[in-house]
């Protein structure tokens, strides 16, 4: 594991971290997005085959047959067959090698011929300017398939990440709404058992109804709380289980009160971040990847602006009656002006251009945006640490206007002051949490390191 992903991932990771990384792997495995990213980008490798195969031998084999009839007494039926090997070569030359052979029968009357034939033929065409090395059409759409691959790979992992980012936050939202959850059991447990002391306490007449009448409605403003709460965390579990393609996740259960761990990680470097994702982020490659492609389109359409001059070397013979036959031939066209191709090259250049000042702008935008997600991070952390210390004092607070209210000292105004401020605390403590996780899987996704990190490097 890089340091830069050690800078904001536990050395040890807690029960929750284990469980976020149980669910994400899940997520890699079963998310529907994610697995048809995988089979288009398996589409695009078997384009690089089927490029390839044009530039590796290739056999051709034909056959006809036929017969022809004027009135009963003149026929002629016929057939013939031809098999050619072709290989293109280094250089964008193509060697082609071929063997036909036809029988003929002709009836006329009670005159019947037969006519046979037979032979081969080997030649070699070279093309001399367009179509020459770099220009070659097969080579060319060889190499335009595999930088369509690279792009796509690219394209992949940036789909794959962004995925996870989306879970990471889903993860630690659902934390949040899990807390929540909890704090409203908590809640609704003691402002049941307060109602209960407020009525024998008016019955002793210790209490007035008016404090009877209050612990009622904070009971069943804690029931609503609870009950909205869990509606949020019913969504939040539809989301989880759709991002995993799964009918049931094994998420950690909060216990009533608890709060979430402030650890002190050491805090990332940004100039090491950008220095990884200007390395390794999916869409500045991706970016790297289309320039390259866009380069290699405009250098063979400025080899296409070139006259077609193709020299032609052969050798044939009869294979019945023998003898060999050589010769040779130039073939010559120069289509002008050829506005048409010219035209392409120019809008190649300017794609190149283009693509080269969109990877610019990206790269700028991370190291801005890393920088942001840094602080982001750093104010999170900290959010975290003094909402976890506020939340015990708050529950401290608490414990003691409830314990002073039981004695008659602290008035309800109070206690349900603190119970309030208890709360909030909590639902604070867990959603800074969920803040600062967001923010790791922010730098994680853009560093493009979220797999690295879990051991996962796909097929690629």
């Amino acid at each position: 594991m890089s340091p830069v992903i050690l800078a904001f991932w536990p050395l040890v990771a807690g029960p929750l971290e284990q469980a976020e990384e149980t669910f994400l792997r899940t997520v890699l495995r079963r998310n529907l997005q994610i697995r048809v990213d995988s089979l288009d980008l398996a589409s695009t490798s078997e384009a690089v085959v089927g490029a390839r195969a044009g530039l590796e031998p290739a056999l051709e084999l034909s056959a006809d047959a036929g017969a022809t009839f004027s009135g009963e007494e003149r026929s002629a039926r016929q057939g013939s067959g031809t098999a050619e090997a072709s290989q293109w070569v280094p250089g964008g030359g193509t060697m082609t090698g071929t063997l036909h052979g036809g029988s003929t029968r002709l009836r006329d009357g009670d005159l019947e011929r037969d006519i046979d034939t037979a032979g081969a033929q080997i030649a070699f065409t070279q093309p001399l300017l367009k179509g020459f090395g770099e220009g070659s059409a097969p080579l060319h759409q060889y190499r335009q398939a595999v930088l369509t691959e690279s792009v796509r790979i690219q394209g992949s992992r940036a789909t794959l990440l962004a995925q996870l980012l989306i879970a990471r936050k889903a993860y630690w939202s659902q934390l949040a709404l899990a807390g929540a959850v909890a704090s409203g059991r908590e809640d609704s447990v003691r402002t049941d058992r307060l109602l209960e002391a407020s009525r024998i306490r008016f019955t002793l007449g210790a209490a007035s109804e008016l404090d009877t009448l209050q612990a009622r409605a904070e009971f069943l403003r804690s029931r609503s709380n609870l009950l909205s709460a869990r509606s949020s965390e019913r969504t939040g579990w539809r989301l989880l289980l759709d991002l995993s393609d799964t009918s049931s996740l094994g998420l950690p259960v909060l216990d009533s009160g608890s709060l979430p761990e402030s650890t002190d990680l050491p805090l990332p470097d940004s100039a090491k971040l950008v220095e990884k994702a200007l390395a390794d982020a999916p869409d500045l490659a991706q970016a790297a990847a289309q320039i390259e492609k866009s380069e290699d389109q405009a250098r063979y359409l400025g080899r296409s602006r070139l006259p077609q001059l193709d020299v032609t070397g052969l050798a044939r013979t009869d294979l019945l009656e023998g003898g060999w036959v050589a010769g040779a031939k130039v073939h010559f066209l120069w289509n002008i002006p050829d506005g048409a191709t010219r035209s392409k090259y120019r809008q190649a250049l300017l794609g190149v251009r283009s693509d080269k000042i969109r990877r610019q702008a990206s790269e700028r935008e991370v190291a801005s945006e890393i920088g942001r997600v840094v602080e982001e991070l750093v104010r999170s952390r900290m959010q975290l640490r003094v909402a976890v210390e506020l939340s015990r004092a708050q529950d401290r607070r608490l414990q003691a206007a409830e314990a002073g209210w039981n004695l008659g000292k602290v008035p309800w105004s109070d206690l349900a002051s603190a119970r309030r401020d208890a709360l909030d605390a909590r639902s604070s403590a867990w959603k800074a949490l969920a803040s600062s996780k967001a923010a790791e899987a922010e730098l994680e996704s853009r560093t493009g390191t979220g797999p690295e990190r879990l051991g996962w490097m796909g097929d690629r």
